[in-house]
């Protein structure tokens, strides 16, 4: 298991999938389409800042990617455990 944030530069999706790789100890290239699970920009569209109230919005999301569970809070925090 690992927790991580998402970097300033990156999307939270782009995080996503570093994480999972990490854990599943493989190149990111080499795990399956985040597509087949989520929509990718629907995920960062979750997390985006919204700047007419000056707050992140504050949603949990939670789902199956390659062989981990993906858990990402309102922080931006990602917790990637091995669902094997």
């Amino acid at each position: 298991m690992i927790n991580r944030e998402v970097r300033p530069a990156e999307s939270v999706s782009e995080a996503v999938v570093q994480a999972v790789s990490t854990v599943e100890d493989c190149h990111p290239r080499a795990l399956p389409s985040l597509y087949g699970v989520v929509n990718p920009e629907a995920l960062n569209d979750l997390f985006r800042w919204d700047s007419e109230h000056e707050t992140r919005q504050r949603n949990l999301v939670s789902f199956r990617f390659s062989e981990s569970v993906v858990t990402i809070d309102a922080d931006e925090c990602i917790r990637v455990e091995s669902s094997v």
